[in-house]
């Protein structure tokens, strides 16, 4: 598959997932992210999955996104005390229900595959930025604030038999 077709299913199914589960609504910007894009700290996940390959789906953004989907998903109120840690399990929820959706749309109904845990971390913007080696394809969305949420796919080698 084209990189340019995993970015449309990136887009496709990342958006579907923010609009259905937060009423976060989300466009794909035509430019990948730089520097600018960033502030100085962002909220990144990691999910492996493997199928006929190892890979690794990302999804990241900044804190206050996270906020929104915990807000939003898990009814979390912004001056609760765990309000920071429910930020990090909502995009963390947000990449598990996005990778669910990516395998099936790869692999199909009837595929095999297997999906890891999520695993949320906070970055220096140019430590992010630093870290996207092997990536295969990525595609920044901007919410109705034009605040950045990158999904990118990684390759990650062979899968275990």
């Amino acid at each position: 598959m084209s990189p340019m077709a995993l970015k449309d299913i990136l887009s496709t199914v990342t958006s579907g997932i923010l609009e259905k589960s937060a009423f976060l609504f989300a466009e794909p910007e035509d430019a990948p992210s730089t520097r600018e894009t960033w502030p100085e700290e962002v909220l990144a996940v990691d999910l492996v999955f493997r199928a006929q390959k190892k890979a690794r789906l990302r999804i990241a953004s900044v804190p206050q996104v996270g906020m929104r989907l915990a807000e939003e998903i898990l009814g979390t109120d912004p001056g609760d005390p765990e309000a920071r840690r429910d930020s990090e399990d909502a995009l963390g929820e947000v990449t598990n229900m996005t990778a669910g959706k990516l395998v099936t749309r790869l692999f199909g109904p009837d595929g095999t595959w297997e999906l890891g845990l999520p695993r949320v971390r906070t970055l220096a913007a140019g430590d992010y930025l630093e870290e996207r080696k092997n990536v295969v394809a990525c595609v920044l969305l901007l919410d109705e604030d034009s605040r950045p949420i990158e999904i990118c796919l990684f390759e990650e080698g062979e899968a275990s038999p």
